[in-house]
C-alpha cells in the first residue's frame, strides 16, 4: 500500500485525536530516537515471559546487554564526540566459537549463552570493545597502555550500569589480570584517579582518539607506540597530583600537542580585594600558542569556575585564533570530596 503525504498527514491527526493515540505517537518518537530505550524495554517484557522458554530468555539477555551498551556509548559520547563511533547487537549462537561481525555504523556480538549473566555482560564487553572504542586509533597506541584502558573502561562501565556485577568482573577478570602484570596495574590505577577527575574520557581517550585519526589506515610504527606512552606519562603526573603542587601538564610531541589550563587554587585567581586576575593562565595560553601547541584544556573546580568562564569569553574574542571545541560541567572526586567541574576544549586554529 503506498501512502502520499495527505495520507500520512491523516494518520497522524486520526491517531493524535485521542489521548492514548497521542501517548502511543509519543512514546514512539521517543524510542525512534534512542534505541537503547527499546532495547530495555524489550529486555524487560521477554524476561517477564521468559517462562515460555529457552528463545524467549535469550532476547531478554541479549537485549539487556545491548541496551547496557548502547546507553553507555551513547552518555560516553556526550564527553566526547564519536569515542564510540557504533551501535551494538548481541546475538546468541549455540554452537560456534565466540566472535565480532561489522555491519555499516554497527558491531553485533556473537556469543554462546552463558548460565552465569555476569558472566555474559562481561565477555560480551571484553569481545566488542576492541570494536566499539576509539576503533580507528588502536592500532597506533602503545599494546600495553591500550589493554589497559580497556580493562579501565569497561570497569567505568559496569560501574555505571550494573554495579552489582562489579564483584565478578574484579574477582573473575581484572585481578587476575593485574596479578600477573604489575605494570597494567599501576596503569590501572592512574586511570582510575583520571576517571574520578573526570579527564579519562575528556583529554585521554578524546586525544587518542584525534591521534589515529591524523594516521588515516597507514602503518603503525614503533614511534606511534612511543609517542602515546609519552602522553600517558604527562596525564600520569596530573593523576597524581596534590592539592597545592604546581605541576607543567603539556605534552608538545610530534604528533599530539596538548597543555591543560589548571584553574584550581582559588588564591590563585583571586586577589585581595576579591577580583579575578586570569592573566596568568592567558600569557600561558599565548605561550602555548608560540610553541606550536594545538588543544587546550581549561580545568576548574567548583570555586574557579567563573574564573574559567572569564577566560573562555575572552579566548571567544579571539575567533580567528581560538575555536571551542567542547564544554562539560561534571562531578569529580579528589581526595574522598566530590565537587562539581568544568572543562573546556579549545583549538589553537595556526597549530592544526
Amino acid at each position: 500500500m503506498n501512502l502520499n503525504i495527505a495520507d500520512i498527514t491523516n494518520l497522524i491527526i486520526t491517531i493524535t485525536s485521542t489521548s492514548f493515540g497521542t501517548v502511543f505517537l509519543i512514546l514512539f518518537i521517543i524510542l525512534l530516537k534512542n534505541p537503547e530505550k527499546a532495547d530495555k524495554w524489550a529486555s524487560n517484557l521477554s524476561r517477564f515471559f521468559s517462562f515460555l522458554g529457552k528463545k524467549v530468555e535469550k532476547v531478554y539477555i541479549s537485549r539487556d546487554i545491548q541496551s547496557k551498551l548502547n546507553s553507555y556509548g551513547k552518555e560516553t559520547n556526550k564527553e566526547c564526540a564519536d569515542l564510540i563511533p557504533y551501535k551494538t547487537e548481541v546475538k546468541f549462537i549455540d554452537f560456534g566459537k565466540d566472535r565480532t561481525e561489522e555491519e555499516e555504523k554497527k558491531v553485533i556480538i556473537i556469543m554462546r549463552n552463558r548460565k552465569n549473566q555476569n558472566e555474559n555482560l562481561i565477555r560480551a564487553t571484553l569481545l566488542g570493545i576492541k570494536k566499539l572504542l576509539i576503533p580507528n586509533s588502536r592500532r597506533y597506541i602503545d599494546p600495553h597502555l591500550i589493554k589497559s584502558i580497556d580493562l579501565q573502561f569497561i570497569k567505568n562501565f559496569i560501574s555505571s550500569k550494573d554495579k552489582i556485577k562489579l564483584n565478578y568482573y574484579m574477582d573473575y577478570f581484572l585481578i587476575p589480570e593485574l596479578e600477573n602484570d604489575r605494570e597494567l596495574a599501576q596503569k590501572i590505577n592512574i586511570l582510575g584517579n583520571l576517571t574520578e577527575k573526570g579527564i579519562f574520557t575528556r583529554i585521554l581517550l578524546r586525544e587518542l582518539r584525534n591521534y589515529g585519526l591524523k594516521f588515516h589506515s597507514k602503518i603503525a610504527r614503533s614511534t606511534n607506540f612511543e609517542e602515546t606512552k609519552n602522553f600517558y606519562d604527562i596525564l600520569k603526573k596530573v593523576a597524581k597530583k596534590r592539592r597545592g603542587e604546581d605541576i607543567n601538564p603539556t605534552y608538545n610531541g610530534k604528533d599530539i600537542k596538548m597543555s591543560i589550563v589548571m584553574i584550581g587554587r582559588s588564591e590563585k585567581v583571586f586577589t585581595l580585594t576579591g577580583e579575578i586576575d586570569i592573566s596568568p593562565y592567558m600569557n600561558w595560553i599565548f605561550t602555548c600558542e608560540d610553541q606550536g601547541i594545538g588543544s587546550i584544556y581549561l580545568l576548574g573546580a567548583i570555586k574557579t569556575i567563573e574564573a574559567v568562564d572569564k577566560i573562555s569569553k575572552l579566548l571567544e574574542k579571539m575567533p580567528d585564533r581560538f575555536e571551542k571545541c567542547s564544554e562539560s560541567i561534571y562531578n569529580v572526586n579528589i581526595e574522598n570530596k566530590t565537587f562539581p567541574a568544568i572543562c573546556m576544549h579549545y583549538s589553537i586554529l595556526k597549530n592544526i
